[in-house]
């Protein structure tokens, strides 16, 4: 069906998910507070970041995002 994202908030849906909808929403700040909390909470979804350039490509140029590329040990 179709996502919303008051939906995923109320089903307490993983960081990850979150991020990628705030990210659809223009939020960049947002999602990237979501994907270092999702990063410290070790969420599996997480290993889909790098190469999910379609979902992700907005925050390739941002210094918080290439930071936690590092930390995962991914080529940037």
């Amino acid at each position: 069906g179709e996502f919303h994202l008051e939906d995923a908030e109320k089903e307490n849906a993983s960081s990850y998910i979150l991020a990628s909808a705030h990210l659809r929403a223009g939020n960049k700040e947002k999602a990237l507070d979501l994907l270092e909390k999702a990063y410290r909470e070790r969420l599996g979804g997480m290993v889909n970041i790098y190469g999910n350039t379609l979902i992700f490509a907005p925050l390739e140029n941002e210094p918080r995002f290439k930071e936690l590329l590092r930390k995962m040990n991914f080529p940037n």
